[in-house]
């Protein structure tokens, strides 16, 4: 059963959910998160993926550009203590 609010992909289905949309993913630079930034990206929506890991991250927004998606990485830890509302850590600028 698929998380509340990922598209699950369906072999031959495209959805339209996610055009003109920006996606903020966390844990992005692999696994579950990886795969929900890479099905969104697939799917139009422009991500913006953070994680810890810089160099996972940065390879995982290349590899969504290479196939063509719209991705910017950013280092943030979501788990630290103010974090998720510090604005000393803009967005990255991602185009629809």
């Amino acid at each position: 059963m698929p998380r509340p609010g990922i598209l699950k992909p369906e072999r031959g289905k495209t959805y339209e959910s996610g055009r003109k949309k920006v996606a903020i993913v966390t844990g992005a630079a692999s696994g579950p998160g990886l795969a929900d930034a890479e099905v969104l990206a697939r799917e139009g929506a422009a991500d913006i993926l953070s994680d810890v890991n810089e160099t996972a991250g940065e390879a995982a927004a290349e590899s969504i550009r290479a196939a063509g998606g719209k991705a910017e990485f950013m280092v943030h830890d979501v788990t630290a203590p103010g974090n998720s509302n510090d604005n000393r850590h803009p967005l990255p600028d991602v185009r629809l």
